[in-house]
């Protein structure tokens, strides 16, 4: 019987964590900074990465999958919250790189170009990723 607990836990947890969605929106730089930490970033690439803006999966309303002139990209809709917290977070970070984690995996490390508001493209990930990170944010 404990057997077959420990299994039915195992199993729980297994499965608790595959439907887990997590993402941060944090600072970052390509040069060391005081309280950043090195990170490897693609191939033979570091990023020192912040302070996380606050920006959680309960900030977003919806991911979905674009391809734009060949390039894959994630769409994040916020919801109000989310957008209020993404302005300001992409409004502070204007010019300067910000560092995107989902599911504990730097996906992506823009420069900031423009604030944004209800909205993000994410490039970065490969359609196969993308499409992981919408079925794992469509069962959080």
């Amino acid at each position: 019987m404990r057997m077959l607990l420990a299994l039915v836990v195992l199993f729980l947890g297994i499965h608790l964590t595959g439907a887990d969605f997590f993402i941060s929106f944090r600072e970052a730089s390509d040069e060391p900074q005081a309280g950043f930490v090195e990170h490897p970033y693609r191939t033979n690439q570091k990023i020192y990465v912040g302070p996380d803006s606050g920006i959680t999966a309960e900030h977003i309303a919806n991911l979905s999958y674009h391809n734009f002139a060949g390039e894959d990209v994630l769409g994040v809709t916020f919801t109000p919250a989310g957008a209020q917290l993404n302005q300001a977070f992409t409004t502070k970070m204007l010019k300067q790189r910000i560092a995107i984690f989902i599911n504990q995996q730097l996906v992506s490390a823009p420069r900031v170009m423009a604030p944004s508001f209800d909205e993000c493209w994410i490039s970065g990930p490969i359609k196969t990723e993308i499409e992981q990170f919408i079925a794992s944010f469509k069962t959080k």
